[in-house]
């Protein structure tokens, strides 16, 4: 494959942008092929962490989070990233200030509160002093570190716009009704099945685990009718929520045998048991799905569930190959490419049709992968890869949940 891509004698993206006025936009407002990134979400990184707890070196999930934003640069016209993210870690303030170039030509692109229509010292630190006060992690760094402060906000202010979800009605409000949705009575799920699938809150309460475990029912209707009684305007969050869960189940959850354990049923051998971590972890991921799904509105969300990531188009094995065939051999390894390389990738002629062979080369490895396809299908009909690569994209990630 030819490509007009140039490895070398590239221009440098400078310093901060000085502007004294951003454009204010809103989601909807976005144009192109946007996502929502959640990577960097804190919860996020702090539920990675919990699947790292036998590692010692969580320097890994920032280097995941690296490569994860190289490959959504190279497959959207422009990310989304809550600015709170930023002020909450100087690792991912490094990481982000490496593509300080994707921020100021817009590619790269801050969600902000609506109280927030200026980036300066006044209103991020009004921001993060109220979310503390209203339990709100990780943002003890910003308010207590001034350098990192003023290094977090200049490079939030190089960016070109300030970008509001533009909801009608207040985001927490709009959160709640997503979860209230997502705890609606649906056809239960009876096992934690494949990780391809994705569970309700509602079906997630009511799941059995891999060890027969379930949550106490009685117990599981206290929590929903909890969550269903959240009057309006009331400060309601991720945290909260699991705070109920911890406080109405957790705390009183009790051991399910199996019918043949005669002996433990007997009801002085039953001792309170913490509740299986696997509905506790499912819990907190659909949390953070639903905030994400939140904070991208119509756009599309690149899923962070390291199981349901590898039925998605960014598996990293078939990029890899992919990138050696369009730069003919260079590179090899998403990990090689830095931001003049991805840079250079965006502005390449052959740009969209990498895009559009990739995604071919990937409905090829899908059709492999399910024998059913593969019973009916005889071969793949290369016929406008372009528009095929819009139409799977939007089924496949569009919303999110």
């Amino acid at each position: 494959m030819r490509s007009d891509i140039e490895l070398h004698n590239i221009t440098s993206g400078g310093g901060a942008r000085q502007q004294a006025k951003h454009e204010i936009v809103k989601l909807t407002d976005l144009k192109g092929n946007c996502a929502y990134f959640g990577f960097s979400d804190y919860y996020v990184i702090e539920l990675a962490k919990k699947r790292l707890a036998f590692s010692t070196n969580e320097q890994q999930i920032y280097r995941d989070i690296e490569r994860k934003l190289k490959i959504a640069l190279l497959f959207f016209d422009k990310i989304i990233v809550h600015f709170a993210d930023i002020i909450r870690s100087k690792e991912l303030y490094t990481v982000f200030n490496e593509y300080r170039r994707f921020i100021e030509e817009g590619n790269i692109d801050f969600l902000y509160s609506s109280s927030i229509t200026e980036i300066n010292q006044t209103a991020i630190t009004a921001y993060a002093t109220k979310k503390h006060k209203d339990g709100e992690k990780g943002l003890e760094l910003f308010i207590n570190d001034h350098n990192f402060a003023n290094e977090a906000i200049n490079l939030l202010s190089c960016s070109k716009r300030i970008v509001h979800r533009g909801y009608l009605r207040p985001s927490k409000e709009q959160f709640i009704d997503i979860v209230q949705k997502d705890l609606e009575k649906s056809e239960t799920a009876q096992k934690f099945i494949s990780p391809r699938g994705i569970l309700t809150l509602y079906q997630i309460l009511f799941a059995i685990d891999k060890n027969e475990n379930k949550l106490p029912p009685h117990l599981v209707n206290t929590f929903i009718d909890k969550i269903e009684n959240i009057a309006a305007g009331d400060t309601y969050s991720r945290q909260h929520i699991l705070e109920d869960f911890d406080k109405i189940i957790g705390e009183k959850c009790m051991p399910i045998y199996s019918n043949n354990t005669h002996s433990a049923r007997r009801q002085n051998q039953i001792k309170p048991l913490a509740v299986p971590p696997l509905h506790r972890d499912s819990i907190e991921e659909r949390l953070c799905l639903l905030y994400a799904n939140l904070n991208a509105n119509t756009h599309f969300i690149i899923d962070f569930h390291p199981e349901r990531e590898k039925y998605l188009p960014f598996r990293i094995s078939t990029l890899d190959t992919y990138l050696g065939k369009f730069t003919r051999g260079r590179i090899t390894a998403i990990q090689q490419l830095t931001p003049h390389l991805i840079e250079n990738i965006r502005n390449s002629v052959d740009y969209k049709r990498f895009i559009a062979d990739y995604f071919l080369s990937y409905r090829q490895w899908r059709i492999r992968q399910d024998t059913d396809i593969v019973n009916n299908i005889r071969e793949i009909q290369p016929v406008n890869y372009i528009e095929d690569y819009h139409q799977d994209f939007s089924n496949m990630l569009k919303g999110g949940v």
